[in-house]
């Protein structure tokens, strides 16, 4: 379907108002025709559909377990990731999309992979990273946290999905990282934000998205929130290029929903940052826990591999 067509609302989202993603005033007053042309967006996640017909998808990087080769490394098996992208582009149509492929089989991969993932955006000098995923587990999250404060010391600007029903996992609740929560706004632009909570941001986690194969469906999942802002972000760097993490902090703050009517489950997370430099440090010849660290957090209708329009 295209966009526009009807298409039937899961029983969450009847009787509420459908999701516009026209420009609210605030975007079209201050940042005019800007579209994130040109702003380079690293999405970790399960790839992107090699049959995506967007001018703006550019070579990325397959880190999963997936076997080598072929022309379609990074090419989606999960429609996770393709999801995200199609997010970002409803927001921004012309950010530079960089698949970052660390799932394959199911939506789950470890630490030291996420890490790889975000040590390839610092040297391909990405300026977004878009993680719709996180761990809840302790160990080894020192390595990711170190990975996070290099990313931003060159500039880089990480949005973070936060597990949805404690309200606290990393990087989302970690200071060199924005977490978002999810929520429902009548426009995918409008969001909320708090600079000095750990997850300091409120965007929309309900909407319809595209996925592998062409094909649409509506979504009710944190994960999808932080594309949302992850799309604000490009367009504020479009117009503010030379934005680090502070300066986004403040233009996130400028231009937030007042007294927006978020869920509750997304209203308030009273989890403080955490700052890893405060504990003892994992050796690097640590072995790896055998089982999986870093996972989509939504909830079981995403952690059990390929989707399907319902």
């Amino acid at each position: 379907m295209a966009k526009g067509d009807n298409f039937p609302l899961p029983p969450k989202l009847r009787g509420a108002p459908p999701l516009s993603y026209d420009r609210p005033p605030w975007v079209r007053r201050d940042l005019a025709d800007a579209t994130g042309a040109g702003v380079r967006v690293a999405v970790v996640d399960s790839g992107l559909d090699a049959g995506w017909p967007a001018a703006e998808a550019r070579l990325g990087i397959d880190l999963s377990d997936a076997p080598k080769g072929g022309n379609a490394a990074t090419h989606d098996h999960l429609g996770h990731g393709t999801a995200c992208a199609s997010i970002l582009w409803s927001l921004a149509p012309g950010v530079e999309v960089y698949p970052v492929r660390i799932f394959h089989r199911r939506l789950e991969s470890r630490i030291s992979v996420l890490v790889r993932a975000i040590e390839w955006a610092v040297e391909r000098r990405m300026q977004v990273v878009n993680l719709s995923l996180g761990t809840v587990e302790k160990k080894g999250f020192e390595r990711l946290y170190r990975a996070c404060e290099a990313a931003r010391r060159q500039g880089l600007i990480l949005v973070a999905a936060v597990e949805a029903k404690s309200g606290v996992s990393y990087p989302a609740v970690f200071d060199n990282a924005i977490g978002v929560a999810g929520g429902y706004f009548p426009n995918g632009h409008d969001f909320a934000y708090r600079p000095d909570d750990a997850v300091e941001a409120v965007a929309q986690g309900r909407c319809r998205v595209r996925t592998v194969g062409g094909r649409y469906r509506w979504v009710d999942a944190t994960s999808f929130a932080a594309p949302h802002l992850s799309g604000i972000v490009a367009l504020l760097l479009e117009r503010h290029p030379d934005a680090d993490l502070a300066a986004m902090h403040g233009l996130l703050s400028r231009y937030a929903v007042r007294h927006a009517a978020a869920d509750d489950d997304a209203a308030d997370h009273d989890a403080e940052h955490h700052d890893a430099e405060h504990h003892d440090d994992i050796r690097s010849d640590e072995p790896e826990c055998s089982r999986p660290h870093i996972a989509i957090l939504d909830g079981h209708h995403l952690a059990n591999g390929p989707w399907e329009d319902a």
